[in-house]
């Protein structure tokens, strides 16, 4: 592998860690607080959320293309394929889970209810005839 191959692998790592050590400060930092008030609304213009999701989204279509590019020219070796292949499955992965913290930032604010946010099924299974309600405190309160 070429030294060149490495970066895009060195940026996730570096990025997944990011994002954790992002996390944990903000979660040990809540103070009672919901975590939408941090993820979302902590700097004016970007959120650490959106960073997070713009970055992924960018360096996920950054591995796409490198991709396609190598197997256009026809210089693809068997194992830069499946390097490329796990990569996007990695990060189309974790933007799924992206749009899963961004539903329950929704469930926080109150914009989606509780059968919008969790599978039917598990509602059935796990909370029947239990209120499951925030216990956070809202950012008016």
């Amino acid at each position: 592998m070429h030294l060149d191959s490495l970066v895009l692998p060195f940026a996730v790592v570096l990025l997944y860690f990011l994002f954790q050590l992002t996390s944990i400060f903000w979660i040990i930092s809540l103070d009672g607080e919901c975590l939408h008030v941090n993820w979302l609304h902590s700097f004016p213009r970007l959120s650490p959320f959106w960073g997070f999701v713009i970055s992924i989204s960018l360096l996920l279509l950054l591995g796409t293309f490198s991709g396609l590019q190598k197997v256009r020219r026809g210089k693809q070796k068997i194992s830069e394929l499946i390097f490329y292949s796990v990569f996007i499955a990695i990060l189309s992965m974790w933007l799924v889970g992206m749009n899963h913290m961004w539903k329950t930032f929704e469930y926080e604010k109150g914009v989606i209810d509780k059968i919008d946010y969790y599978p039917q099924e598990l509602l059935d299974r796990v909370y029947s005839g239990r209120d499951v309600s925030s216990s956070c405190k809202l950012e008016g309160e």
